[in-house]
């Protein structure tokens, strides 16, 4: 239960403290280093925009048609890293578990958040006659109170 509110707290705080005042930028905008950094991580990045907030750089950007939006420090260091998944490209113990804690349910969407060194999962599950959303830890235990954003 600790972890479950340390990963709400943790992720809580990033989203407030980034999001506050963003700017947008241009290329030219933002430092080499930032830049740089970006590049050598997503070489294969497409549809780029940047923002700047409190001295972070947040980025938005497609790799295979697939959502990404990665925060960057002054240096270049990822702070977070959000992406759209493909359902089959899940780990095979996230399907597993929800697979057995939601039977009846497929996953028809998937979202990864990466802060530090914890991961989360935001997936949409479908019934025959019910919709619901879950976000659950690496190894697919449900965060409950978990505010993703």
């Amino acid at each position: 239960m600790k972890k479950v509110k340390y990963l709400t707290s943790l992720f809580a705080a990033g989203f407030f403290f980034v999001t506050a005042h963003a700017q947008d930028l241009s290329h030219n905008q933002v430092p080499s280093i930032v830049i740089n950094a970006f590049k050598s991580q997503f070489p294969k990045a497409t549809d780029i925009d940047w923002e700047r907030s409190r001295g972070h750089y947040e980025v938005e950007f497609e790799v295979d048609r697939l959502d990404h939006e990665v925060w960057l420090d002054q240096e270049g260091k990822i702070i977070r890293h959000q992406q759209e998944l493909r359902v089959r490209s899940l780990p095979e113990l996230i399907k597993t578990s929800v697979r057995n804690q939601y039977k009846g349910y497929r996953i028809i969407e998937a979202d990864k958040l990466q802060v530090g060194g914890d991961t989360a999962y935001k997936l949409e599950l479908i019934s025959f006659t019910k919709k619901t959303e879950i976000i659950v830890d690496a190894r697919g235990q449900v965060l409950e109170g978990f505010i993703w954003n």
